[in-house]
């Protein structure tokens, strides 16, 4: 992020005290030098790409969601393998620090949930819940999974738990987390 930056160029000397990116990027096109970067702000977040690098996060953004529509939850290899160029794993936290509605899913930072017009994962377990009125986590996943439109899911148990007690808080009488 464009803070952290600024504080590890005071930090290593090279700036002698707090600034700005952006008096850098203004101070470098007044002396006619192109910084082929700048600071740009999405979410209330500032950060710094290059220009070209915003059509990469708008994509990145837009596989997310369909994942997450298809599938109930993705993860960062997942979309970046839908990606049209190859992404580093830097570039998928940057994306996915953007996205302000993100709910990571497990203690690595890989699996996530964005909330969705369409939620098949939803859709699924509650169907699972009306026909079961007590069942654990094992076989609600397994019920899921196992609707002909999960096929290829992949939906690890631990993911599967925590997307359960952020879709249905009140649902952990019925599914034994």
């Amino acid at each position: 992020m464009a803070n952290e930056l600024e504080a590890a160029l005071v930090h290593e000397g090279i700036m002698r005290t707090p600034f700005r990116l952006e008096s850098l990027w203004a101070t470098a096109c007044w002396f006619d030098i192109n910084p082929c970067w700048a600071v740009h702000q999405w979410n209330g977040v500032r950060f710094v790409a290059k220009t070209t690098d915003l059509e990469a996060i708008r994509n990145f953004h837009v596989e997310a969601r369909r994942g997450v529509s298809r599938f109930g939850v993705t993860n960062k290899a997942y979309v970046m393998a839908g990606l049209p160029v190859e992404a580093s794993a830097g570039f998928a936290d940057l994306c996915c620090s953007l996205l302000e509605d993100l709910h990571w899913l497990d203690d690595q930072h890989e699996w996530f949930w964005l909330p969705t017009a369409r939620n098949p994962i939803e859709k699924r377990l509650a169907k699972v819940l009306r026909a079961v009125p007590q069942v654990s986590i094992e076989v609600a996943r397994a019920g899921v999974l196992r609707d002909r439109h999960m096929d290829g899911a992949d939906l690890p148990v631990e993911v599967f738990r925590s997307l359960c007690g952020l879709l249905c808080p009140g649902a952990t009488s019925k599914v034994r987390i």
